[in-house]
C-alpha cells in the first residue's frame, strides 16, 4: 500500500490528535484563561502599529503575558509572551499551548481511569480528566513567566560559559601543537551553571503554591499565628485555675482544640518561663497541623496509627519537624506572593494609549538612545560603504 504524503494524509494522522481531542484541547486552554482575568488582549498586529513611538516604545518595556488570537473568529487562544530584563526585553514569543492541552488531557485520562469507581460512567471519568488537564494547564500558566525568565537567563550564562570553552580548547589545541603537554581543559564553568539551573528549575516547582503539602504549610503559618495567641490565653486562665478554662477553650471558632493537647497543657512544668513558651507554641502548632491536614502519611509511628483509627487524626510530626514545615511554609508564601505581584504588574500597566508609567521613564530614555545611536551607526555605515563605491566606480 501505498504511503500517503503529509499533504494527502489527514491531519489526525499527521499530528497524532484526533479533531475531537483536538477541540477538547482548546476548550481545555479557554477554561483555564477564564480562571485567570488579568490575561488581557495582547498588543500585537494592528493594535501595534496604532501606537505612537513613544507609546511603542513604553510597551515595548513592559512585561507582558497576553492572550492572542491568531484566527479571525478567535476561537484558538495562544500566549504572547515578554520577559523584560533591566534594560529591555529579553525575549519575545507566542506560545501555542493546544500541544501541551492535549497532553494534558491524555494524563487526566489516564489518572481517571486508574481511580475510576465501579459505579462511574465514561462521561464521568472524561469529565474528570477534563479537570484535570484544566488544572494542569493552570499550573503551567500560572509558573510560565518565572519558567521562562529561568530559561533566558541560564541561556546566555551557558552561551558565554561555552564560548569560554571553546576558547581555552582552541588554546589547548595551540599549545599542543607547539608541544606542550597540558591537562585537557575541564567546562567547570558551564557544569556549575548547568547545576544551579536545575536547582532553580526544582525550587520553582518544589515552592510553587498548587501543591496539596505547599498548600497546606501555607495554611500551617496562617493558623499557626492566631492559634499560638489562643493557646497562651489558655495558658494564663489555667494558670489562675480559672474554672471555666477548659469550656472556653472550645469555644466559638475554636471548637476543634483537641482534648489530648488540653491535657498535655494541664502538665506542662511552669517553673522555667522558656519551656513554657516552648511548649505553647508546639502545642499551637500541632493544633495547627490538625487543622490543615497536615499530617504524615509514610512511616506512621504505631502509636499514632492507634489514634487516627479510634478517629484521633495527630500529625505524627515531632515538634522539630513541624517548625521546620512552619519555615517552609512562609518561606513559599513569600515566593507566591512575588508571583502574584508579577501578575498584578502586568495586569496593572497602563495600556499603551494611556500616559507612560514613570516607573518605566527610565528605561524608555535608555533605550530610545541606544535605538538611535545604532540607528546613527547603520546610517554612516551605510553612507561609507555609499562613498566607497562611488569612488571605486569613479577609479574604473
Amino acid at each position: 500500500m501505498k504511503k500517503k504524503t503529509a499533504a494527502e494524509a489527514p491531519e489526525s494522522e499527521i499530528t497524532g490528535i484526533s479533531l475531537e481531542d483536538g477541540m477538547k484541547a482548546v476548550e481545555v486552554v479557554k477554561a483555564a484563561l477564564r480562571h485567570r482575568p488579568y490575561l488581557t488582549e495582547a498588543v500585537l498586529g494592528a493594535r501595534w502599529t496604532e501606537l505612537s513611538k513613544e507609546q511603542q516604545l513604553t510597551e515595548f518595556l513592559t512585561p507582558r503575558i497576553g492572550i492572542y488570537h491568531p484566527d479571525k473568529d478567535k476561537n484558538i487562544s495562544t500566549l504572547f509572551l515578554r520577559i523584560t530584563g533591566e534594560e529591555g526585553p529579553v525575549v519575545e514569543a507566542i506560545f501555542y499551548p493546544i500541544e501541551a492541552a492535549w497532553s494534558f488531557l491524555e494524563v487526566g485520562r489516564d489518572y481517571a481511569r486508574r481511580y475510576r469507581s465501579d459505579d462511574s460512567s465514561d462521561e464521568e471519568v472524561e469529565g474528570r480528566a477534563f479537570e484535570f488537564a484544566q488544572e494542569m494547564m493552570l499550573m503551567m500558566i500560572d509558573n510560565l513567566y518565572k519558567r521562562s525568565l529561568l530559561m533566558m537567563d541560564s541561556f546566555t550564562e551557558e552561551t558565554i560559559a561555552q564560548w569560554y570553552s571553546n576558547r581555552d580548547q582552541g588554546a589547548h589545541a595551540y599549545l599542543a601543537a607547539k608541544g606542550e603537554n597540558r591537562p585537557k581543559p575541564k567546562p567547570l564553568y558551564l557544569d556549575s551553571i548547568v547545576k544551579d539551573y536545575g536547582k532553580n528549575v526544582r525550587d520553582l516547582w518544589k515552592y510553587q503554591g498548587q501543591s496539596l503539602e505547599n498548600w497546606q504549610k501555607m495554611q500551617l503559618v496562617d493558623h499557626y499565628e492566631a492559634l499560638c495567641k489562643h493557646w497562651q490565653r489558655l495558658l494564663k486562665m489555667a494558670s489562675k485555675d480559672e474554672a471555666d478554662w477548659e469550656q472556653y477553650a472550645k469555644a466559638g471558632k475554636y471548637a476543634d482544640t483537641p482534648d489530648d493537647l488540653i491535657k498535655r497543657l494541664q502538665d506542662v512544668d511552669r517553673s522555667n518561663r522558656n519551656t513554657v513558651n516552648t511548649r505553647v507554641s508546639e502545642l499551637a502548632l500541632e493544633h495547627a497541623a490538625r487543622r490543615v491536614g497536615l499530617i504524615k502519611r509514610s512511616g506512621i509511628s504505631e502509636w499514632a496509627r492507634k489514634k487516627r483509627k479510634a478517629g484521633l487524626v495527630v500529625s505524627d510530626y515531632s515538634p522539630q519537624q513541624l517548625f521546620q514545615y512552619l519555615k517552609e511554609g512562609r518561606d513559599i508564601k513569600l515566593l507566591v506572593e512575588q508571583n502574584l505581584k508579577v501578575q498584578e504588574q502586568m495586569a496593572s500597566y497602563p495600556e499603551p494609549t494611556m500616559a507612560p508609567d514613570p516607573a518605566l521613564e527610565k528605561k524608555r530614555k535608555s533605550l530610545e538612545q541606544k535605538l538611535e545611536f545604532v540607528l546613527k551607526k547603520v546610517s554612516r555605515s551605510a553612507e561609507n560603504t555609499g562613498e566607497s563605491a562611488k569612488e571605486k566606480k569613479s577609479e574604473r
